[in-house]
């Protein structure tokens, strides 16, 4: 008897105590833009260049992207599995370089399609607080983010738009993957009964980046990829969502969903040896994120 009242309590409690075993697959539409952008000096061997002497800027990156997710509940534990992948439908790839002084004396722009992200995360959490209204979740977690980028054509913006390379022309590919350890909370408030409001921040102490780009018109440089880049930085997801019970055990979500990824570090250059600085590279994507799940 007694633990049957027990259970009766757990389940009136807030999302009620998890029970012994609970399973949720969930799918998501995540509607995105994303930005990445990176610039290097060279100035410690060519003094007549600029810092930065080349800063390459992708963006209006517009991706559909398909996320599945498991998470298993354990009494107050769980564990959670994200697997996303998209295409990225549109954008552009502003290439310039400046001398010293910041003389800029090159400026393209390069059609981007054709591309795609994915990306996966494995997080462990508990409940730290729970009542009836309120709820707080603690998280960590491990993940990668991956995006390759396709740059087709050229045209001058210091010439009037002249065309350097027709669109049928790949001219760049940037090969960029993201490894990352995250750590953060989500903070639950349920106003009435069916409707859970729920906001999520993760911070990430620890990324690590590695670039392969590929400058297909660059000779000079040898076989692609020519162009290579590491470093180490930090970053942060942040969710805010809205979640719907329309019957026992099916939750309709929505929301806005905000990822960045930063690092510097060393560029490489063709198949030298020798290093440069990697001033800044950086990532990031947001967008509406809609949901569906069912827990059993």
């Amino acid at each position: 008897m007694r633990s049957i009242a027990y259970g009766l309590v757990c389940a009136a409690a807030f999302a009620g105590p998890a029970a012994a075993f609970e399973l949720e697959p969930s799918v998501n539409y995540w509607m995105s833009e994303g930005k990445t952008t990176w610039n290097h000096t060279a100035q410690s061997v060519a003094p007549t260049l600029g810092d930065p002497t080349s800063r390459l800027t992708y963006s209006g990156m517009k991706s559909s992207i398909v996320e599945l997710g498991l998470t298993l509940r354990v009494e107050e534990w769980f564990g959670k599995a994200t697997f996303g992948h998209g295409s990225i439908d549109s954008g552009n790839l502003q290439d310039e370089d400046f001398l010293r002084g910041q003389i800029k004396f090159s400026d393209t722009n390069s059609v981007i399609k054709g591309d795609e992200l994915r990306y996966w995360i494995l997080d462990v959490g508990r409940n730290v607080f729970r009542n009836r209204k309120f709820a707080v979740v603690a998280l960590a977690g491990y993940g990668e983010y991956h995006e390759v980028i396709d740059a087709f054509g050229a045209t001058n913006n210091l010439g009037g738009g002249a065309v350097l390379a027709p669109q049928s022309t790949r001219v760049i590919t940037n090969d960029a993957k993201w490894s990352f350890f995250r750590m953060g909370a989500t903070g639950k408030f349920r106003p009435v009964e069916p409707l859970t409001l729920a906001v999520e921040a993760a911070y990430l102490p620890i990324v690590d980046l590695s670039n392969e780009d590929s400058h297909y018109l660059r000779n000079d440089l040898g076989p692609v990829p020519n162009i290579h880049m590491s470093g180490t930085g930090n970053g942060y997801m942040a969710q805010i969502e809205v979640s719907y019970n329309v019957f026992k055990g099916a939750i309709l979500s929505a929301g806005y969903r905000d990822w960045r990824f930063k690092a510097d570090g060393k560029i490489r250059f063709g198949s030298s040896g020798q290093q440069l600085p990697l001033n800044n590279f950086e990532t990031t994507r947001s967008g509406v994120r809609l949901g569906l799940s069912y827990r059993f």
